[in-house]
């Protein structure tokens, strides 16, 4: 890896000019296929990282998804870092923790304590850590309940993976009490999935979303979810990047991130059989 390489190199190697390569990265300007393709190979060979052509003195990561070489070079580089439920904590990298499974327990037991036995759960993409967290809390807080886990429906984070969920869900016999989704815009697809089957929410069927968006709030039926306090992830980030910054040895901590149970008209209690 060329740790001093500059845009000027890179669009050099690549036979392009400048401002090609600037579009390509910014996602700016209409650039073809081919020439986008060459520019990103070349950016990929070359290990060219924009930021590092500036002097960085802090970076928030606000992603679950981001290039180990890029950690490295960011670590080498002895530039502060705040991560998102990513890297493990040390010199010069602290973590915000968002705490998943809580926000999953909160709901199990809240749907458990109203009568619910047959619990299904809508998953989200296989790939996305935080998904993988919901979906491992729900079977483990099913199981330390005495409940079999499932149904569990495949989904996308999006309205059409709910809706399909939703109408496969109240074919289901013998029928799941309650509906928990990875997110609320697949509960969002999933209430409108088994309203379309004639199901009644929560009269029939609860369904619960998870982050608290405003889709949660504005949807009709409201929808019980979890607040992982989104409004406080940027005021974290900036405090743990100021105190790696200012610290005349930085280590990095990983700090908590409360999940709150927050309910909506969504869920009640399981209906009499």
């Amino acid at each position: 890896m060329n740790h001093g390489l500059t845009i000027r190199e890179v669009a050099k190697a690549a036979g392009v000019s400048t401002a090609t390569v600037s579009n390509v990265l910014n996602k700016t300007g209409k650039v073809g296929r081919r020439t986008q393709s060459l520019v990103l190979s070349t950016v990929k060979r070359l290990g060219y990282f924009p930021m590092m052509e500036h002097n960085v003195r802090g970076v928030a990561v606000m992603t679950s998804e981001i290039s180990l070489r890029l950690i490295h070079e960011l670590a080498r580089r002895r530039i502060a870092v705040t991560f998102l439920d990513l890297a493990p904590v040390r010199g010069y990298m602290s973590n915000l923790r968002i705490d998943y499974f809580s926000g999953v327990e909160q709901i199990v037991k809240y749907l458990y304590k109203n009568g619910h036995r047959r619990i299904a759960f809508v998953a989200g993409r296989p790939k996305l850590k935080s998904n993988n967290v919901r979906l491992e809390g729900y079977d483990k807080c099913m199981r330390d309940l005495g409940l079999e886990p499932g149904p569990i429906l495949p989904g996308d984070l999006r309205f059409e993976g709910g809706l399909a969920a939703g109408l496969a869900i109240a074919k289901h016999s013998p029928r799941p009490t309650a509906v928990m989704a990875v997110n609320d815009l697949t509960a969002v697809g999933v209430i409108k999935g088994l309203l379309r089957a004639g199901c009644r929410v929560p009269q029939d069927i609860s369904v619960t979303g998870f982050d608290k968006t405003r889709l949660a709030e504005y949807n009709n039926p409201s929808i019980t979810t979890v607040d992982i306090h989104r409004d406080m992830l940027g005021k974290m980030a900036a405090d743990a990047l100021h105190e790696l910054s200012c610290a005349a040895d930085p280590h990095g901590r990983e700090y908590q991130v409360p999940a709150e149970l927050i309910l909506g008209d969504s869920s009640g209690p399981a209906p009499v059989e």
